[in-house]
């Protein structure tokens, strides 16, 4: 393997390697293991998926810890999130080898969710704390919202693990549930009382509420922590000019506004959350223009997003510029009826 991808015939070579090795996959001792784990890295980076995916099942069905395996995740990683039929039902066979409810996470990160809520409903040995979280979160990726979010309404977070109720917490929208999350943040809390992100999501919820000294209370211990998301900044600088601590709202404004400009976001989606929260700031600032100029470049730059074009037409309207903001309004009209 190692002559084949530097030659120019690896196809042959690596077609011939793999022929010779599948007629003996009975592996007996730890080097033979070793060496056969090697070959199937190569072979994803020769590009033979499949035959790569056949040696990481040949050495997990010879291993008595399957799940957490890293030939498990790679085999995962190899699959993605739009597993074949094959795929799955191989991983089927495996479960009801060893039932537990860590199949559950595996199907899910491949796709499966359909059986992901068979398995589950199919024996009690699936239906555990961890189970049931992963079975929420197929129904939520199935687009059965209500139910999903029914059953996360009716979980009792003291039941579960510090590591469990972070998992939930991936599953609990902030805006359309927050009762919910603030139970979840204070139970996390009384687990490592540490947690950052649980404390930002208390002080979310007392923002939606207009508590805006239950909010800087919660976030001035940990407004320092680099990890924040650039919201908690936000809501701690509105927070405090609603407690009439005016200057120190500015200062925080600013640093924030300096925060965002110099984030390097990796993808669109995030430089579209940085440049929405920095025109937001700009308004904060009474500087209604600069947050114009930045929703302009926006909607130029993603023509159909509802919230850019939402918040350029408020922003339009508040300079009194109804015109522009007509002409915007009628022109999408049209592009989403034709």
């Amino acid at each position: 393997l190692k002559l084949a991808k530097h030659g120019d015939n690896y196809q042959v070579m690596t077609k011939e390697f793999l022929s010779l090795v599948s007629k003996n996959l009975t592996l007996k001792t730890k080097e033979e293991k070793t060496k056969l784990k090697s070959a199937a890295y190569m072979l994803v980076e020769l590009g033979f998926k499949s035959e790569a995916v056949h040696f990481f099942q040949a050495l997990i069905q010879q291993q008595t810890k399957k799940l957490n395996s890293d030939e498990m995740q790679e085999l995962v990683y190899l699959w993605g999130p739009d597993a074949s039929k094959v795929d799955v039902d191989w991983l089927l066979k495996e479960a009801n080898k060893d039932p537990n409810a860590e199949w559950l996470k595996i199907l899910n990160q491949i796709g499966a969710y359909k059986e992901t809520v068979e398995l589950y409903k199919s024996g009690a040995i699936y239906q555990t704390n961890l189970g049931e979280i992963f079975y929420i979160e197929a129904l939520f990726k199935q687009e059965k919202v209500a139910e999903s979010e029914k059953l996360l309404q009716g979980l009792s977070f003291a039941k579960y693990s510090l590591k469990e109720l972070l998992i939930i917490r991936e599953l609990v929208n902030p805006k359309k549930m927050p009762e919910v999350l603030e139970n979840l943040s204070q139970v996390i809390l009384t687990k490592e009382p540490g947690n950052v992100k649980a404390r930002f999501d208390l002080a979310e919820v007392a923002y939606q509420k207009e508590k805006f000294k239950t909010v800087v209370e919660l976030l001035a211990p940990i407004i320092q922590e680099k990890d924040l998301a650039g919201y908690a900044y936000f809501y701690y600088a509105v927070a405090l000019g609603k407690i009439d601590k005016v200057k120190q709202s500015r200062g925080e404004f600013e640093r924030l506004k300096q925060y965002l400009l110099n984030l390097n976001p990796t993808s669109k989606t995030e430089y579209l959350a940085n440049q929405m929260l920095l025109a937001e700031v700009e308004v904060k600032q009474n500087n209604p223009k600069g947050s114009q100029k930045i929703y302009g470049k926006l909607y130029k730059m993603y023509p159909g997003n509802k919230d850019v074009l939402a918040n350029y037409t408020q922003i339009l309207m508040d300079q009194n510029e109804y015109g522009k903001a007509g002409a915007l309004l009628q022109q999408n009209f049209k592009e989403s009826n034709s």
